[in-house]
């Protein structure tokens, strides 16, 4: 499968999930960030997982959820 497309996909299947985690974790430390800063953050995220080729190193394709909401 072509990288990209992994992206891309890895990327949407996972988009809501992580949003939601960046945003209850700062909601859990007093923390209210407007839309667009979650969005920075959950760029950052994806950016560092697909760029740093963690994807790979994920042996239970399973826990990526979990791994993700972290």
């Amino acid at each position: 499968m072509d990288k990209g497309l992994f992206t891309n996909q890895f990327v949407k299947k996972y988009s809501n999930l992580a949003y939601t985690a960046i945003e209850r974790r700062l909601r859990g430390c007093g923390l209210t960030l407007p839309r667009e800063e979650i969005l920075d953050i959950q760029q950052d995220l994806f950016t560092s997982i697909c760029e740093g080729n963690k994807l790979e190193k994920i042996q239970n394709p399973d826990s990526i959820p979990y791994w993700v909401a972290i």
